[in-house]
């Protein structure tokens, strides 16, 4: 299993745990182990609030009070090198955002704010096509 964390020190880490089923006579902490830790990066100003995943694993986003962050993740990469390669596609000044979702396809991006504002956001555009104010 994957995992990405982000760090109030603005930096993300990614980790690769493998769960090994328990017996009897193993603990918890000894069931999991962490199998390797690609490393840090560098994200944003402000302690980072969120990461999202996409649904095919070829980029994440992350939010602060002041950005979004648009992550692009080399599979190929790291399925020929074993080396995790991540660069900033997009950076998005929108501030107060508290969630995101990443919709199946990676051209658009959900925000939800913390005034209750949901936007729309064209990656491949970088525009707002909606803002709805919801809550």
């Amino acid at each position: 299993m994957d995992l990405l964390v982000s760090y109030h020190s603005n930096s993300i880490m990614q980790y690769a745990v493998e769960i090994k089923k328990q017996k009897k006579e193993e603990s918890k902490k000894e069931q999991q182990e962490v199998t390797q830790t690609f490393g840090e990066i560098a994200s944003h100003k402000e302690p980072v609030r969120g990461v999202c995943m996409a649904a095919n694993d070829s980029m994440f986003a992350t939010n602060s009070f002041d950005s979004v962050k648009v992550w692009s993740v080399d599979l190929f990469m790291y399925s020929q090198k074993n080396k995790l390669e991540v660069q900033c596609k997009q950076s998005l000044e929108e501030q107060n955002v508290l969630s995101m979702c990443i919709l199946p396809g990676n051209r658009f991006i959900v925000l939800g704010t913390k005034e209750g504002q949901v936007m729309l956001y064209d990656l491949n555009q970088n525009t707002i096509v909606q803002r709805l104010q919801s809550h």
